[in-house]
């Protein structure tokens, strides 16, 4: 009997051999198309240009990444570069024919903004040494980040 099937019962072995092979296959696909898409963490918290690689598992590969809400970057690899203060929605989506996509929310937090603000200004002029003034003031940070 040979695959080419040069007699009758070597085309039905071929026909029964194929048959099973391409059912076998798509319910192969349509498994791993069930396994759900997941990403490791679904938030996070950045500084301006830092990054964070997101890992996807599950679903069929490829991935594909895209971003809502500009305030950042993200390449095809799924490396998320933050690039200005706010908030991001980071999508993955595979390649299945119902695709499914998983989110992870992004806050980047806002650079230090110093301001010192205070009383009167005050002409310190000459004085003699050992001489004591005060003068009172105040530092805020109107940032997120500790200054």
């Amino acid at each position: 009997m040979t695959l080419a099937g040069s007699t009758r019962r070597g085309r039905v072995y071929f026909a029964i051999v194929m048959a099973c092979f391409l059912g076998c296959s798509k319910s192969l696909m349509k498994w791993s198309s069930t396994l759900k898409l997941e990403v490791s963490a679904s938030s996070t918290t950045l500084r301006k240009n830092q990054t964070v690689q997101l890992s996807p598992t599950g679903g069929i590969k490829p991935y594909r990444f895209t971003i809502q809400d500009c305030v950042g970057k993200i390449d095809s690899n799924g490396l998320y570069t933050a690039t200005d203060a706010g908030k991001a929605t980071l999508l993955i989506t595979d390649s299945s024919t119902d695709p499914q996509t998983a989110t992870v929310s992004v806050t980047v937090l806002s650079e230090a903004s110093l301001s010192i603000s205070g009383g009167p200004t005050y002409d310190y002029g000459s004085r003699t040494i050992g001489t004591l003034s005060t003068h009172t003031f105040t530092v805020t940070n109107s940032g997120e980040i500790d200054a």
